[in-house]
């Protein structure tokens, strides 16, 4: 056993167990989505794509937490989901 009270990993000498974290998805994740909605949106893509393409790369090029504010085109996270009223009651 290491000083700092982890266990060595078995079958791996030196290297210790650390737990590992739950993934997150990526700052972008939901701009992403925009866009693969818009692959398969009705219309013409210039219309479709270049806009939410153009979002979606100002989001991964601005800094963490200075992501862009722009409306949705066609994706809608979960976040910004509202529960209808018929969920609340029925």
């Amino acid at each position: 056993m290491s000083s700092s009270g982890e266990s060595q990993a078995p079958n791996n000498p030196g290297k210790t167990e650390r737990p590992i974290a739950a993934p997150t998805p990526h700052r972008c994740n939901d701009r992403l989505e925009d866009v693969i909605e818009a692959l398969f949106a009705p219309g013409y893509w210039s219309e479709n794509l270049v806009p939410t393409w153009r979002v979606f790369m100002n989001c991964m090029n601005s800094e963490v937490g200075q992501e862009p504010t722009d409306p949705f085109r066609f994706y809608t996270p979960k976040a910004m989901k509202v529960k209808s009223t018929s969920d609340k009651f029925g």
